[in-house]
């Protein structure tokens, strides 16, 4: 009722300075003067309180249209660091060249354990290097591939992590599950790295671990990786499992001002749409 009063007012009174808040102006069409612009017209105190109220409207307004500029200047930084976040994972360097491990031809491989029997069947896929083999007590099974010269991918010096994902196909783990991999560097350093006796989820498994000593001071020295060992225990799998060894990749860890630039956006973001 109070809003309807002050758009007859605004509208019939020529003391009274327009109000530029736009909804007050929206009543003009439906509305039609009432008993209240009489009696607005003798009492100029009640005039002045209508145009204090107005004009506190009219600035609740511009500071609205003042707020949303910091917050694109947020937005802004916001997307750059996302795009900075980006462009360091686009930095990743796949073991073997490719995303996947799917270039890897188990003729060229050396074998051991269960992998190393007619039990066992491998496979290379469009998405990694698929094996299929009984598990049990005494089925721990490896498997060494050296890199041919095509395959070997020159390396950023500042990697400092490398992150391993496997497919858990199928397969009845009744405890944990240690699945590993080592990295052989062209510099003659090897390092193993394990996800250690967990339950491996269906699917996707994806672990990223620090290069350990000597593959990260290698690798910042120029070394590449001209080898990899893959290996798992699976003894506590009752019956075969399906396990798919996807990709290998090397990277950097993003840097941490990148990190800040990300968290101050998000926060900045948060607190001006609840100041709204």
């Amino acid at each position: 009722m109070a809003t309807v009063i002050l758009a007859l007012l605004a509208i019939k009174c020529p003391t009274l300075p327009r109000c530029d808040v736009p909804s007050l102006c929206d009543y003009r069409k439906k509305l039609s003067p009432c008993r209240f612009v009489a009696k607005a017209r003798k009492r100029p105190m009640k005039m002045g309180i209508i145009k204090f109220i107005c004009q506190i409207l009219s600035s609740n307004q511009k500071k609205n249209r003042l707020m949303k500029q910091p917050t694109k200047w947020f937005v802004s930084a916001l997307a750059i660091a996302s795009g900075l976040v980006m462009v360091n994972s686009s930095q990743a360097q796949p073991v073997t060249g490719t995303p996947y491990l799917s270039n890897i031809n188990p003729a060229n491989a050396f074998f051991s354990g269960y992998w190393n029997t007619p039990l066992a069947t491998i496979t290379s896929t469009p998405t990694g290097l698929e094996f299929n083999a009984p598990g049990g007590s005494g089925s721990f099974s490896t498997m060494y591939y050296p890199l041919p010269a095509s395959q070997q991918t020159p390396l950023n010096p500042l990697d400092t992590q490398v992150t391993f994902n496997f497919m858990w196909n199928s397969g009845n783990a009744v405890a944990g599950v240690n699945v590993l991999f080592a990295l052989d560097d062209s510099m003659g350093g090897v390092n193993y790295y394990g996800t250690g006796y967990n339950i491996p989820s269906p699917g996707l498994n994806s672990y990223t671990f620090a290069l350990q000593v000597p593959n990260q001071a290698n690798v910042a020295a120029g070394a590449i990786i001209n080898g990899i060992n893959f290996q798992i225990d699976p003894a506590n799998v009752s019956g075969n499992y399906d396990i798919t060894y996807s990709s290998l990749t090397l990277s950097q860890v993003p840097e941490p001002t990148t990190l800040v630039l990300v968290g101050l956006g998000s926060v900045g973001l948060l607190a001006f749409r609840r100041r709204k």
